[in-house]
């Protein structure tokens, strides 16, 4: 950090305003087509990940378990994890985090309090092995 605001530092008084268009008219292009190459990524992993989630949810249905607590358990989880998978692969990955950015918006305080808990249970699990 300290290498690059030195550079920066160095640099940026040598630079014309039009050297600095000039830069940036030339950098802009290659971040926008990283930022587009990075959202490809996700949507493919987003896709990866709903295609687990299916075969999982197949594989929990076709299994064979004896009439039960535990049988009604895993038919609820499949349903769940077929329903996920599939608006996983219609939403993708921009949907899925729109929605969620929604629902933070409009109920902040539960996933607050989610985040406090995880910053609490890393803290514990570092603590304990420190």
């Amino acid at each position: 950090m300290a290498l690059w605001s030195n550079l920066v530092k160095k640099i940026l008084p040598t630079v014309s305003p039009p050297q600095a268009a000039l830069y940036v008219g030339v950098a802009r292009p290659q971040v926008e087509g990283v930022g587009v190459h990075l959202g490809r990524i996700a949507d493919e992993a987003t896709a990866a990940v709903a295609r687990g989630m299916r075969n999982v949810s197949d594989g929990l249905q076709k299994s064979q378990a004896p009439a039960g607590l535990a049988s009604t358990a895993t038919m609820v989880l499949a349903k769940g994890l077929d329903r996920t998978g599939k608006y996983l692969e219609t939403a993708g990955y921009h949907g899925a985090v729109g929605e969620v950015g929604k629902m933070v918006k409009k109920n902040p305080l539960p996933f607050l309090a989610v985040g406090l808990g995880l910053a609490f249970l890393v803290g514990r699990a570092t603590k304990s092995r420190a």
